[in-house]
Order: structure tokens, then sequence, then C-alpha cells
């Protein structure tokens, strides 16, 4: 046997009722320490349980939406919760020597506090994400930064290579980036 298909569903003997699961579910996030600084709002319809309100990550997303997944009498759950990373007005360790420039949310549009990395260190988080990456050859990818704005030039071998490049450079604090990389012997 190389596959199965189980189409398997567990009932309780008992059904619980809307409230009781809601309150089931509103403690077992409240138990939860991974979610501490979540909001989350829960309602609960036939059973099915809809999360809203914001988290700060996407690991907080799938913590709270597993927590309700194994709450007692839920059978769907229904994940509106809206990622929204806290902004500090600590800058961490990347951002000690980066003043502050005010530029507008893309959310709500109104402005609020957001880093500015320096182009050197822009392009050394770049350089130190892509070292650890199998899928790609430095020696074959350039970055320039230029007021914050990180270009990428280059060719990797695999598809894995140019995902891996894409995110380095999306998460190094750049306010823009063009990405240029290709794959070899592709488009």
């Amino acid at each position: 046997v190389w596959w199965v298909a189980d189409f398997l569903k567990t009932r309780p003997e008992e059904q619980l009722s809307d409230s009781a699961i809601k309150a089931n579910l509103n403690a077992a996030l409240l138990r939860n320490s991974l979610l501490d600084n979540a909001a989350i709002d829960v309602a609960v319809n036939n059973r099915i349980a809809d999360l809203s309100g914001r988290v700060s990550s996407d690991f907080q997303s799938a913590e709270a939406q597993d927590a309700a997944s194994l709450t007692q009498g839920v059978v769907l759950v229904r994940n509106h919760l809206k990622v929204e990373p806290e902004v500090s007005a600590f800058p961490d360790d990347y951002l000690l020597d980066a003043p502050y420039y005010p530029a507008p949310s893309a959310v709500s549009g109104i402005f609020r506090p957001q880093p500015y990395l320096s182009d050197g260190r822009v392009k050394k988080i770049i350089e130190d994400r892509l070292f650890w990456s199998p899928y790609v050859e430095m020696s074959e990818i350039k970055i320039v930064v230029d007021k914050g704005v990180a270009t990428v030039t280059g060719a990797v071998a695999t598809r894995l290579g140019l995902t891996d490049v894409d995110r380095a450079v999306r998460n190094s604090g750049a306010i823009k980036v063009v990405d240029r990389v290709m794959i070899k012997n592709g488009p």
C-alpha cells in the first residue's frame, strides 16, 4: 500500500453548544503563551470557529489556528487573522545606527515611524542571508543599494535559488526592491 484515502471523521457522543465551544476556545487561546500579545476575537456558529483580529506574525496566526482546531467541538476553523508586525520605538541591532524617517503606512495611510537602514547595512543583510543558501552562488549575484532601493542582478541555477534571492532582498529592510535575477538557461 503506498497511498490511503482517509475519510474517517470522529464525532463526540455529546455535542457541545456553540457558547461552550467558544468558552473553551477562548480559554485555550489565553493559556497559549505564544499568543500573549495577540488580539484575537472568536465567534462560533454551528461548531465552526471564526478567528478575527490581529497577530504579530504568521507563526502566531498558525498557532491560533492550531489551538482552535484542537479545541473540543470545533469541526472547522476559518482564520481571518491579520498579521500586523509590531512597530517598536527601540530598533533591533540592525537599526542601532539608523535614523527614523516618517513614512506612510501601506495599510492605513497614516504616518508611522519606519526604520531607514543605511545602504551598506541593507547590502550586508542581503549578503548574510544569501551566504547560507545552498542554491545561490554569491559570485554570480550583484547587489547594489542606492538610497534604500536594492537592485539585485545575476543568475541562479534553480527556482529555489530565485526564491531564496527574492526572500533575502524583500526581508532586508530595503525601501524598494528591483529583482533582476534570472534562472540560468531559462526565463
